[in-house]
């Protein structure tokens, strides 16, 4: 509109002798106009309203991206579903590995006292750890 309205307020050529001043502030309307019309999203635009082929590529690459994007938001959904399901698991299973772990440390202390009355009361060291149950 801004354009419009200084274009048109300007005089026919013909009827009046112009400056340098003037002739520089139509050219610069002018430059600005031709920039906003040469520009990137111009193009873009002009050939989605002159090429229906055209706009159904840019419609068919905006769905493949919604797609993709639904896509990875169902994979993030089922890796939280699988991360739940696993700590429950975990959850599950401490009590009997913490059991399991006590009466693997009492099998191997009375090991070590084993092995020590067999040799005359002498120390025995059972190398080895079990992990720690871990909540």
């Amino acid at each position: 509109p801004q354009l419009l309205s200084a274009l048109s307020a300007w005089p026919e050529f013909s009827t009046l002798q112009v400056g340098s001043a003037a002739l520089l502030e139509m050219l610069s309307v002018v430059q600005a106009a031709r920039e906003r019309l040469d520009c990137a999203r111009t193009r873009q635009l002009l050939l989605v309203q002159s090429s229906a082929a055209y706009a159904d590529r840019l419609a068919a690459g905006v769905q493949q991206c919604i797609e993709h994007t639904l896509k990875v938001e169902r994979k993030a959904d089922e890796a939280l579903e699988r991360v739940a399901t696993l700590r429950a698991d975990k959850a599950a299973a401490m009590p009997r590995y913490a059991e399991l772990v006590a009466r693997t440390r009492a099998q191997k202390a009375a090991l070590a006292a084993e092995i020590s009355r067999i040799f005359g009361g002498r120390t025995a060291n059972v190398m080895g750890e079990i992990g720690e149950a871990e909540g």
